[in-house]
């Protein structure tokens, strides 16, 4: 070994891995905190890439065995470690903190089942005549209605998406022929059918006593889509376009029955109008003060009406003629990986829709000077 190498395994001695594994650590710290740091992990990245090239081109260094010690000691302190310290704040924090808090409403339903919330099981297998809350599977908001209208348009019943669990969430799924008494006596409901893929439906409002209806107004905010209210009381025979067809979305939903007819949480589905051809549809796009500020629900047309924005499913499901011995569900339980993952999407969408500069920013604070000068 010639002097040069001599020089070179000194550095792995006690003191300089102390000093590399403490760089680690301290990188994943200072991105756990904010992401900026992320440009403090790029300058010493440099730097790194900097000294391996260095090494690697050392006419003095004829042993490729120590270049790759030099490479592995950097690899591991200055990049799994700093991973792994940066991964294990978010395991600290989903382990401290598991209560219910406003922020939960930005994550998905098997994100906030595993936090300290009643989430019961529920029956899996939808018949007609199931008393169900229906959910927006792109942004988790229920489908809704209440006792007021819309301003424009049919001046009907407002139908609208809802973040809260409440009554005014429920939905009874009917025939398209035999509606459903609300004790559920007529003889059709008694035999406990399932709801296939294909159905046509009814849906009707529980605590208003509608029915969810489209037709040819355009819808009070997204005017090229079609609007969607509640009409006619469920004692009258409605018409046509109370007509929706159910149809399962074979990829999103679970294998098995799920994609055959439907099955509470695992059964992604679109509610088509059977007269019109538009396709049961929500945003974040939000109504005005008199729509009290919830989200949109329209009928969605050409491509519009293929999005994940038309995808709903069922969270809830009860039957009176159901039995304890019915088959129950739930939402699966995530695991770490797939919690941070998801915490990160969250973060990065939240951050990207700030539109108000901060308070302490320096363009702000610059315009705040010159103003009073």
């Amino acid at each position: 070994m010639n002097q040069h190498e001599q020089g070179a395994t000194k550095a792995f001695t006690h003191f300089w891995w102390f000093w590399l594994v403490s760089t680690g650590v301290w990188l994943g710290a200072t991105i756990s905190m904010k992401w900026v740091g992320l440009f403090t992990v790029g300058w010493v990245g440099s730097l790194t890439l900097v000294q391996l090239w260095t090494l690697f081109g050392d006419p003095c260094n004829r042993s490729m065995s120590l270049w790759f010690k030099h490479f592995t000691a950097r690899l591991l302190c200055l990049m799994v470690i700093t991973i792994c310290v940066y991964l294990s704040t978010f395991g600290l924090h989903f382990w401290c903190f598991t209560d219910v808090g406003e922020s939960r409403k930005f994550m998905s339903p098997e994100f906030q089942a595993t936090l300290n919330m009643t989430n019961p099981d529920t029956p899996a297998d939808v018949f007609y005549g199931s008393y169900v809350p229906i959910r927006h599977w792109n942004t988790y908001n229920y489908l809704h209605s209440h006792n007021h209208t819309y301003l424009n348009g049919s001046k009907q019943q407002q139908v609208t998406a809802y973040p809260k669990q409440e009554g005014n969430n429920l939905w009874t799924i009917e025939n398209q022929t035999i509606p459903v008494s609300p004790d559920g006596s007529s003889s059709y409901n008694t035999c406990l059918v399932f709801v296939e893929s294909g159905s046509v439906i009814r849906l009707n409002h529980m605590s208003t006593n509608r029915r969810l209806h489209a037709h040819s107004f355009p819808a009070p905010v997204t005017s090229e889509h079609d609007e969607i209210s509640d009409s006619r009381q469920k004692e009258s025979s409605g018409d046509d376009n109370d007509l929706f067809r159910v149809e399962i979305d074979q990829a999103s939903s679970e294998p098995g029955a799920a994609k055959a007819r439907l099955k509470a949480i695992h059964s992604k589905f679109r509610l088509v109008h059977l007269k019109t051809g538009c396709v049961l549809s929500s945003h974040k796009v939000r109504l005005p003060v008199w729509g009290f500020g919830q989200q949109e629900v329209t009928c969605a047309h050409g491509d519009d009406s293929q999005t994940p924005n038309t995808i709903w499913y069922i969270e809830g499901n009860l039957h009176p003629f159901m039995d304890d011995a019915t088959e129950k569900t739930n939402y699966r339980q995530i695991r770490f990986f797939r919690k941070t993952w998801e915490s990160h999407i969250v973060m990065w969408q939240q951050n990207a829709g700030l539109i108000k500069p901060h308070s302490w920013s320096l363009a702000l604070l610059l315009g705040q000077s010159l103003e009073a000068a």
